[in-house]
């Protein structure tokens, strides 16, 4: 304890007073004769003994006043903190903002954001003109700035107002834990922690406590010494809706053909939502609509029938009306909508009889008009070229790739085929007489990424004996190429009379479609990167096996192709505030991306080449929506992508007082939810508790107590006192 007003504790000196006046006027008792005094002498030494306590409590209380009174005089206050005290020290408080977008969650009007704000500038205006401050994001672009102590506090007020709610999620303990990092090392006897949320779960158990990591008690001391005040910036909402997930299924995206756009709309609240309008919005233009019932913190699904119209990248969007939250009401998705599945024909040798050659089958099952003539009705453009030619070919014009029977290739060639498949397209092997397993284990199966991770052992140079073979036992039809034939044992007639074979004790990641009866694979698939590679262990003409002739040969061709060309997959999609990459390995010249984001503004970001990259990266994907590119600088590609807040954010369920105190232990914590409260929370800590008050009521009590006590034991006048006791002369005269 200090006290503001030291010099009148000069005033305890006038406790001597009371005793002083006691020693002095001590009562001495009057003489009063009586006839005989042997029956009093005990009464009175019984009296004197009790007068002599009454005398000592009443001189206490008296000296107790006068101490009192002093004490109250001089004002003392009980620091809290190590910057309290007579003389306020400089201050360094952090202001932490959860600019998440649950704070943009509106209330009667207004958003918590905006609550925030004026708490922001509530304690702001109180500080002095030699204290420090500094304002930390949980989320955003302002997440990235980098926080700096400054004595200008209009500064870190222009700064909180500039700022807006991100569609990000957010994560205060980071925030908080950055703020104690910046906060310990400052000079100042009196330091403040400022937490501006609304007190949503998520936004506190996201990422670490701040007891993660190990720590010395020195820095256990020093982050306990930091008090942190939680300002409660939340306010009861309800109707709130969130566009969650987008699944676009059809056989391809290609023109023309019919799509089904199923999405899942959440409903995060305790309260039931009835007849809610979900809108269906294709590159802006309103295309359907759909009643939706969610209850109670439940999901619901609908589901529109679509034709797509016209080949480009078209931009799907689920809508839902404006409720409290608006930032989780619309959700996109991109898709690149073809003209046709362009597929590229490799082989490594041809036939004088159209019959006898690898890609006969192959390329009219792409493309059955090649036998029936006439314009081409399938989505699929085959092209064919000799294996001399692949080399100069360019991939990046084709969805998917195939490869019949080739012996061998260029390593330049093979490194291109890598290239193609690791940005998103597709390759699908067919075994062959050519068909050399040394050379595909030397240029797809080693090095750390391999194309074709499988164990092939060396063919059987032999003529296939077609009186013996060997047929499908099992079909794994939960896979999206035999999906559609689910129970129809379609390849029940397929005979296989040769087969490139496995080491079947040799594991592989590549995933086994379709089995033989002798337990050798007839198709397998593998992911590369963003691509797919297909193989299928057989010849793509009939010298193998029945398949090419069968029935089921078309509609697997197309299944195979639908699959790893990725015309029925969206993989452009980032949450926001996700970098976005682009790269241009094709090219050793620096690329120039022009990129248009959603609110129309224009940025331009470059590439570094190296000696063995050509990348960039785009960071500024803080807005939700739609992104389309251009390049410029030696390569021509243009395209879209799109980002969509994290829907976790929409559950607005809030954390309580005792996991506040278990996150941020051991420091002194502090809630409030209104300014005025912040303020009266905020005056003990930097001012200390005052006792005036207290030393004043004690001394109220003290004063009433002494009035009673010498009430009871003064004693009355003799005017008043009836004699019970007759003197003797006046008996003796009786």
């Amino acid at each position: 304890m200090i006290p503001l007003a030291p010099i009148y504790l000069i005033g305890a000196v006038a406790a001597g007073i009371p005793l002083v006046l006691h020693l002095i006027y001590r009562r001495k008792a009057p003489k009063v004769f009586f006839s005989t005094i042997r029956f009093l002498r005990l009464s009175n030494e019984r009296t004197a003994h009790r007068r002599r306590i009454q005398d000592l409590l009443l001189l206490l209380l008296r000296t107790l006043l006068f101490i009192l009174l002093a004490l109250a005089l001089a004002q003392f206050i009980v620091k809290l903190t190590e910057g309290s005290g007579l003389v306020r020290a400089r201050a360094a408080i952090a202001i932490v903002v959860d600019n998440s977008y649950s704070m943009a969650a509106v209330h009667e009007g207004q958003s918590r954001y905006e609550n925030a704000k004026e708490a922001a500038l509530a304690i702001l205006q109180r500080l002095h003109p030699d204290d420090e401050a500094v304002a930390l994001f949980t989320s955003g672009p302002e997440r990235r700035l980098e926080p700096k102590f400054t004595r200008d506090t209009q500064e870190v007020l222009n700064t909180i107002n500039r700022s807006a709610c991100s569609a990000e999620g957010g994560n205060v303990m980071l925030a908080l834990k950055e703020a104690r990092d910046l906060l310990v090392p400052r000079k100042t006897e009196l330091k403040e922690i400022y937490i501006l949320t609304d007190m949503q779960k998520l936004a506190w158990e996201t990422g670490s406590k701040w007891d993660a990591e190990p720590e010395s008690a020195l820095a256990r001391e020093e982050r306990a010494a930091i008090p942190v005040i939680v300002f409660d910036a939340g306010r009861e909402v309800t109707g709130n809706l969130a566009a969650r997930e987008i699944r676009v299924s059809g056989q391809a995206f290609v023109r023309g053909t019919p799509i089904t756009i199923d999405a899942d709309i959440h409903n995060p609240t305790p309260q039931s939502v009835k007849g809610a309008i979900v809108n269906l919005l294709v590159s802006g233009e309103a295309k359907g609509k759909r009643e939706l019932d969610a209850g109670p913190n439940a999901t619901g699904t609908v589901s529109f029938a679509y034709e797509l119209p016209e080949s480009g990248v078209a931009n799907i969007q689920i809508r839902l009306p404006d409720d409290a939250l608006n930032v989780d009401n619309t959700r996109s998705f991109k898709l690149e909508v073809k003209d046709k599945i362009r597929a590229l024909v490799v082989q490594d040798a041809t036939s004088a009889v159209d019959f006898l050659d690898q890609s006969y089958f192959l390329e009219r099952a792409l493309d059955p008009s090649i036998t029936l003539g006439g314009p081409s009705l399938s989505i699929i453009r085959p092209d064919r070229i000799p294996l001399e030619n692949f080399a100069r070919a360019r991939l990046s014009d084709y969805d998917v790739v195939f490869l019949l029977g080739v012996k061998t290739m260029s390593e330049t060639a093979a490194a291109a085929l890598k290239l193609f498949v690791k940005e998103g397209g597709g390759a699908i092997f067919f075994a062959g007489d050519r068909m050399d397993v040394g050379e595909y284990r030397r240029l797809f199966a080693r090095g750390p990424e391999p194309l074709l991770p499988l164990p092939l052992v060396p063919i059987d140079e032999g003529e296939p004996d077609r009186t013996r073979f060997t047929q499908v036992t099992f079909v794994r039809e939960s896979h999206f190429v035999f999906a559609p034939f689910r129970g129809l044992n379609i390849l029940k007639a397929v005979r296989v009379y040769k087969s490139a074979r496995v080491d079947l004790h040799v594991s592989t990641p590549m995933v086994t479609l379709a089995q033989l009866a002798d337990g050798q694979p007839l198709v397998l698939e593998h992911s590369f990167d963003r691509g797919k590679v297909v193989f299928i262990t057989v010849s793509a003409d009939a010298a193998w096996s029945n398949l090419p002739v069968t029935d089921v040969f078309l509609p697997m061709i197309h299944q195979l192709v639908y699959h790893v060309s990725g015309s029925f997959e969206e993989t452009d999609s980032l949450a926001v505030g996700a970098p976005y990459r682009f790269n241009f390995l094709e090219s050793a010249a620096r690329v120039h991306i022009d990129i248009r984001r959603p609110d129309g503004i224009e940025e331009t970001i470059s590439t570094a080449p190296t000696a063995d990259t050509n990348e960039a990266v785009y960071t500024k994907t803080f807005k939700p929506g739609y992104y389309t590119y251009g390049t410029r600088g030696g390569v021509a590609r243009s395209g879209a992508f799109v980002v969509n807040p994290d829907t976790a954010e929409s559950n607005l369920a809030r954390t309580d007082e005792d996991a506040l105190e278990k996150h941020l232990s051991p420091s002194t914590v502090r809630v409030c939810s209104s300014i005025d409260e912040m303020q009266k929370l905020v005056t003990p800590l930097r001012e200390g508790v005052h006792l005036r008050d207290l030393f004043i009521l004690v001394t109220i009590i003290a004063a009433l107590f002494e009035t009673v006590v010498s009430n009871w034991v003064t004693p009355k006048t003799e005017a008043s006192k009836k004699p019970t006791l007759v003197p003797a002369e006046e008996g003796a005269n009786a």
